[in-house]
């Protein structure tokens, strides 16, 4: 069994034991597959419509709540209160969350972009074939440089399989400002409508 480093990072962080099952033995943890199969068919059928991810999971914690008024069908009291008094016994969370984040080390191009998968990011110009930290997120890519560890970039993280790219004009525009011979073949000027350049 090896554990994956973004989540022993995050049992570190939260201070907790991880017990695992053993692999093909559904058996021993039927009581989580229940569970599962509870969220799966109140929550998820029939399959909802997302438009803004981080939108649709602060809405599912209002769904959580509105299950905390059912009866628990073994004890007295409401799921509400049973967690309640379970949440008395918990530790303190810690006064920071935790960074779900998978830091990577890439090279940037000649442009100054950074590739993970098939989306490109632009660092920008000045980082033309140098290595940057690139931060995956669950919904950002962040970019660091790796010789200054200035933040170089922000941007929304893109999934699927389909070719993107993300620059930021304004880096394009102050390498433009030094090399104006780059302008032909600059990004910023494919952008622009015809016959404004």
């Amino acid at each position: 069994m090896r554990e994956a480093e973004l989540f022993r990072r995050f049992r570190l962080h939260y201070g907790f034991e991880a017990r695992f099952c053993n692999p093909d033995a559904g058996h021993e943890k039927g009581h989580v597959e229940r569970k599962v199969a509870f969220v799966r068919s109140n929550v998820f059928v029939p399959v909802p419509r997302v438009g803004d991810l981080r939108e649709y999971n602060e809405s599912l914690l209002g769904v959580a709540d509105g299950f905390g008024e059912r009866g628990h069908w073994r004890r007295d009291g409401t799921w509400g209160e049973l967690f309640e008094s379970d949440r008395a016994a918990l530790r303190p969370l810690p006064s920071r969350p935790f960074s779900c984040v998978t830091w990577l080390v890439r090279p940037c191009d000649k442009w100054g972009e950074v590739t993970v998968g098939t989306h490109s990011y632009g660092a920008g110009p000045e980082l033309a074939g140098a290595d940057v930290a690139v931060g995956l997120g669950a919904h950002e890519v962040t970019i660091v440089s790796q010789g200054t560890g200035e933040l170089v970039a922000r941007y929304r993280r893109r999934f699927g399989g389909g070719v993107t790219v993300d620059v930021d004009p304004v880096a394009e525009l102050r390498l433009l400002g030094r090399r104006p011979g780059a302008w032909r073949e600059s990004r910023v000027r494919s952008a622009l409508p015809a016959g404004v350049c």
